[in-house]
């Protein structure tokens, strides 16, 4: 051995030689049985959650397409109800309209038989009357003269 002038051993002996032999065939050993089976563990996990990941994504893509087809349909459906809405009410207000105008011709046509019958009714109570309006001046005039001549004849 070579020593130095403070007295150091510069060359190793057989035991750092045997210690760093024991530490290399302790590094395969542990690299082959225990890191390198935990990184392809931890490998085969990674690809697992990375097709996971990528498969949610997508699913996640293919959600909102979806989302985005169901609003467009919602959006058409509701337009298409409005239409349909639109056009209902123009065809009620229209029969609404046409009704109306029905029942206003019927009324007429009702005011104007029962105006004509009011007239004849008025006319022929007008006739009535005038009979027996005559009936009964006649009546008057009779008694009026049986009494005339009556007085004439107590005057004579």
């Amino acid at each position: 051995m070579l020593l130095n002038a403070s007295g150091i051993h510069l060359i190793p002996d057989w035991t750092v030689l045997a210690q760093l032999c024991i530490f290399l065939v302790a590094l395969v050993a542990i690299n082959s049985f225990i890191i390198k089976p935990v990184l392809r563990s931890m490998a085969l996990r990674r690809a697992y959650t990375d097709g996971a990941e990528k498969e949610a994504s997508r699913l996640e893509d293919d959600a909102s397409k979806l989302d985005d087809l169901r609003r467009e349909a919602l959006k058409k459906e509701i337009a298409e109800a409005q239409r349909v809405k639109t056009e209902s009410i123009e065809t009620a207000e229209i029969a609404a309209a046409s009704m109306l105008r029905l029942a206003r011709e019927d009324i007429k046509k009702v005011l104007e038989s029962s105006s004509s019958s009011i007239a004849s009714t008025t006319h022929s109570i007008f006739d009535e009357l005038e009979m027996r309006a005559d009936e009964i001046s006649a009546e008057v005039i009779a008694k009026f003269s049986k009494n005339h001549t009556q007085v004439s004849e107590d005057v004579k």
